[in-house]
């Protein structure tokens, strides 16, 4: 083969590879959803590492903010970015982005930023770290009953005492567990040494997916352990159903459960 023709050959195969690296960057941009959510005032934050982002992650597609409630010292969002995800109904997108891995994210994510300092009030670090996606569940009237924010966003903050209590007692895997304060919701739950691909906790949702909207998931454990609790929550479909409330998202008690 003559130098000029390997040149070309050369230059040709290099074409080929940048183009099919295009196109599965295009594939996976394209995965996600274009137009914005009506009310995704996070999400928008989350785009531009606006006023309350303190982290972004380009290549994983998601950014951490601050959760500002009032009563929420010690809380922290992941929030997709870049993909208009509205939240877990859409989990079916998730396998075909890196946001299939964002449980183990924020998991990585709550042991940077639960930590004391001024902002969390935190004074001794946490021993269980607890994250939390609500439904996305609405009433007859299609207003949303579980969530404000219509972009996948996971709370990240410590956990409840008596959660810690309730998870330590369990014997066998499956198990369902209710607590007073979450309107009837009951969490199946199951031990998993991993929370990302297939063992994302999106991958333990029922294969129908139009029952997605009506599920909660939550995820606990001891920040020292890669040991985890996946809770899986169904509730009355005219009340919320979230996890959240299963947070200390003062983290008032951070020693707890060690």
């Amino acid at each position: 083969m003559s130098y000029r023709a390997w040149r070309w050959l050369t230059a040709a195969a290099g074409f080929l590879l940048a183009a099919g690296f295009a196109s599965a960057a295009l594939a996976q941009q394209t995965s996600c959803p274009a137009v914005p959510p009506h009310h995704d005032i996070i999400g928008n934050i989350a785009d531009a590492c606006s006023t309350g982002c303190r982290e972004t992650d380009l290549a994983h597609r998601y950014a951490i903010l601050k959760d500002n409630g009032a009563v929420k010292p010690a809380a922290y969002l992941l929030v997709a970015r870049d993909c208009n995800v509205t939240g877990i109904e859409a989990a079916e997108l998730l396998s075909v982005t890196p946001l299939v891995d964002a449980w183990a994210y924020a998991w990585d994510e709550a042991e940077k930023w639960l930590e004391p300092s001024a902002e969390t009030g935190i004074t001794t670090p946490p021993v269980w770290i607890g994250l939390d996606l609500n439904a996305g569940n609405v009433d007859a009237s299609g207003a949303e009953l579980s969530r404000s924010m219509d972009r996948l966003h996971i709370h990240i903050a410590c956990v409840r005492p008596d959660v810690i209590d309730a998870l330590r007692a369990l014997r066998t895997d499956g198990a369902t567990l209710h607590f007073a304060e979450d309107n009837g919701v009951a969490f199946t739950v199951v031990r998993s040494t991993s929370l990302r691909g297939s063992a994302s906790p999106f991958a333990r949702l029922p294969a129908d997916h139009s029952a997605w909207r009506n599920r909660t998931i939550a995820v606990f454990g001891r920040r020292d352990t890669a040991a985890y609790y996946v809770a899986i929550g169904t509730g009355p479909l005219d009340h919320a159903i979230a996890g959240e409330g299963l947070l200390d998202q003062m983290c008032a008690t951070p020693a707890y459960g060690g």
